[in-house]
């Protein structure tokens, strides 16, 4: 079943889906949760390719971030 996540104002908002599970309530953590998911279902070989992608792009965001 997929619940609506409340946001800080307490509005529900329609792009905010995920499932219920051990994660708390956030956008990371949903996208931790996705990833975890995503890492199970992968064959090994292609799981390394996936994590070096990752950790390009936080690195990306992290530079961002900093930029401005």
């Amino acid at each position: 079943m997929i619940e609506k996540i409340q946001c800080e104002e307490g509005k529900m908002r329609d792009d905010e889906y995920r499932r219920p599970g051990p994660f708390e309530k956030g956008r990371k953590a949903i996208g931790e949760a996705l990833v975890e998911e995503m890492l199970r279902r992968m064959p090994r070989g292609k799981r390394h390719k996936f994590l070096e992608g990752i950790a390009r792009e936080k690195t990306r965001l992290l530079n961002k971030k900093g930029s401005h």
